[in-house]
């Protein structure tokens, strides 16, 4: 009993501890801390367009789409009196620019490739157009926070497309067509996915019960997980040291459980596992190394509103956010490599960048640099000095940081026969608006035997010869051209699209690192096709509409072309590993813009999480450290009062 009083009484210190050191805080942020800058978000009603606009306003015009999206570094194209330089143009780079740009800051982006947009880039061959990253999105119903935040990066001009109402279909078993399997369509209604669930495992009907009822618990407690990375960091770690954010939070309770040690507790059918497990692909760690939470996270993100598709394609992101950085006076430029950023020798604060092109090496200043490049990538750019300095090297240590699992692609147009039209065939129906995952052992016919760890592990694990000969044991399988609304206009009724990702191990291809993109030899050639073509074969056994169309086009993607073209240090696509260690509540207090030396910014999914919700929400964590102001908070209010009319200039009349 001592001891448990005394264990109380240092409790009770350390909050009355705590809350001083608040108080104290506050204060002292009120009279002697950086004076706010401006708030960058307008009224979420002033974006809406009228008359609204439809799929037929996309604009189609290739020269009219390179002139925003194409425009090559040159040192003419230069702003003057920069306020930031951002490296790399995927969503987190995109997000600080534009919100950047609506306080009125001249920025310029920066971009590596040949096209802005990061993994929001499309790229069209022989008529075919392909999304490289944005398969779909949850949370875009007009009015959510989600929504609110793009709208505002794209100035209300990109539109939405939601899914079939059952946006997914897992098989767990046999893809192959010669064993048994277990098939579930997963469906934005919540309350009608877990029936679905209970009824096809009704063994496991209190296992999904708590499932679900823990989904809800974790949604709640999601606002403190963000709110650790806008607080001062040594306020932050006490936070956590003190075990007030697992007292108030079940988010920070069940950070350290495993997604697959959660649900070898609660489920008893492996298959079931498998199925509450699926869609681990979008975030790239296999359930035995990341936490329950992010998977809670990444379901309630798409089990209350479904998925939505960006009307035109993903780079209409791209294409609508660039016209905002312009209007402040900024650019976006593409063939602009960063080689390092630039540090001032006696601060060591950043001031620049340089920019390394065949015709030279060019040099730009501005007072604020903005990193989108990752953080390992970052970490590269940094004078010796400098990096040494900074937070960076110790939160890799700390937080034991390390790249995801690479992953491969697989491109491949189809025509259809004449007088077929894939917008209205009924034949297409099972894939219209839905994406299907296939989650599958290589030496099994029955789903009971699929454990997903293990079956990930065993496949990474094998050598590139093996690899070739082997069934991958997650298929993502996406079909673009029959979620858009758009497409028939733009590409034509005639074609039809499907994408597919797996995972791959980087040493399969690191032998051909060092040939040219394009020029990498046969054997490299020999070896990735192999596995795209499996890939493609077991998606033709559970989509036989699509087996007996015409291939005019297929293109296989390595851990190597996602170096080459998103500058991912091992082919991942994700960033970081989401590991256990990542995830960590200390970790997730480190990861935050402000790592780097003074002057130095990092947005993107490094900051925040994966993903494209995630990367825009490291670059509003981003522009809210450049602007010393919380813009997560900032945001919320303006949505609450649009939505109860009390800014408007017109109040909605009462019906």
């Amino acid at each position: 009993m001592a001891l448990f009083g005394i264990s109380i009484s240092m409790w009770l210190v350390g909050v009355i501890g705590l809350s001083l050191y608040i108080v104290l805080y506050v204060i002292s942020i009120t009279i002697y801390g950086k004076k706010p800058g401006r708030n960058p978000f307008v009224l979420p009603s002033l974006l809406v367009k009228k008359p609204e606009r439809t799929a037929d306003d996309v604009i189609n015009n290739q020269s009219a789409r390179d002139s925003v999206l194409r425009q090559n570094f040159t040192g003419s194209r230069i702003p003057e009196r920069l306020d930031a330089i951002v490296i790399g143009s995927g969503i987190g780079g995109l997000t600080a620019a534009t919100l950047l740009a609506r306080a009125r800051k001249r920025v310029l982006v920066l971009e590596q490739h040949d096209v802005i947009g990061g993994c929001c880039h499309t790229f069209v061959d022989k008529g075919y157009e392909f999304d490289v990253g944005i398969h779909y999105i949850g949370e875009m119903r007009p009015g959510s926070f989600v929504r609110c935040l793009a709208d505002q990066l794209t100035d209300g001009k990109l539109m939405w497309q939601p899914l079939d109402v059952d946006f997914d279909r897992v098989i767990v078993g046999c893809v192959d067509g010669g064993g048994k399997n277990r098939s579930v369509l997963v469906t934005g209604d919540r309350k009608e996915f877990a029936k679905r669930l209970a009824q096809e495992w009704p063994d496991d009907a209190a296992g999904i019960e708590a499932f679900f009822s823990l989904l809800d618990r974790l949604k709640r407690g999601s606002k403190l997980y963000w709110g650790l990375k806008l607080l001062p960091l040594p306020l932050a770690r006490l936070l956590i040291k003190s075990g007030l954010c697992g007292l108030f939070s079940a988010y920070f309770r069940y950070l350290h459980i495993s997604l697959k040690q959660y649900l070898d507790q609660h489920i008893s059918s492996e298959s079931l596992k498998s199925t509450l497990a699926y869609c681990f692909g979008d975030y790239g760690t296999p359930p035995g190394e990341t936490s329950v939470v992010l998977h809670a996270l990444l379901l309630n993100h798409f089990l209350r509103q479904g998925g939505f598709y960006p009307i035109g394609g993903p780079s209409e992101i791209s294409f609508c956010s660039v016209p905002v950085i312009e209007k402040a006076g900024g650019r976006a430029l593409v063939r602009a490599p960063v080689s390092s950023i630039v540090c001032n020798e006696t601060t060591g604060r950043a001031v620049g960048v340089t920019v390394q092109r065949s015709d030279g090496e060019y040099t730009v200043l501005a007072p604020l640099i903005i990193s989108d490049a990752g953080l390992i990538n970052t970490a590269k750019l940094l004078p010796q000095t400098a990096l040494e300095k900074s937070r960076i090297p110790r939160t890799l240590t700390d937080c034991q940081l390390r790249s995801g699992h690479g992953a491969m692609s697989v491109f491949i147009g189809l025509r259809l026969p004449p007088g077929r039209c894939a917008s209205t065939d009924p034949a297409f129906d099972d894939i219209r608006g839905r994406n299907l995952w296939l989650l599958s052992p290589s030496d099994s016919s029955a789903a009971e035997t699929v454990d997903l760890q293990s079956i990930v592990n065993a496949y990474l694990s094998l050598d590139p010869q093996e690899a070739a000969a082997a069934d991958p044991p997650l298929l993502f399988a996406s079909f673009p051209s029959l979620k858009d609304p758009s497409w028939p206009r733009r590409r034509g009724d005639d074609r039809l699209t499907c994408a597919i990702v797996t995972f791959a191990n980087w040493d399969w291809f690191s032998q051909y690192q060092e040939g040219r993109s394009g020029h990498r030899g046969r054997d490299y050639n020999e070896l990735k096709n192999a596995i795209g073509r499996r890939m493609w074969e077991l998606v033709k056994c559970q989509v036989p509409a699509v087996a007996d169309l015409e291939v005019e086009l297929f293109q296989v993607g390595t851990p190597l072309t996602n170096q080459h073209y998103i500058n991912s240090p091992r082919g991942e696509i994700y960033g970081l590993d989401h590991s256990l260690s990542r995830l960590a509540p200390d970790s997730c207090a480190q990861l935050r813009p402000e790592m780097g030396p003074p002057g130095l910014l990092l947005t993107g999914q490094d900051v925040a999480i994966c993903g494209f919700v995630g990367g825009m929400m490291g670059g509003l964590l981003c522009a809210s450290a450049a602007l010393n102001r919380n813009l997560i908070a900032d945001l919320a209010k303006l949505i609450q009062a649009d939505a109860k009319g009390i800014l408007r200039r017109e109040r909605p009349k009462a019906e």
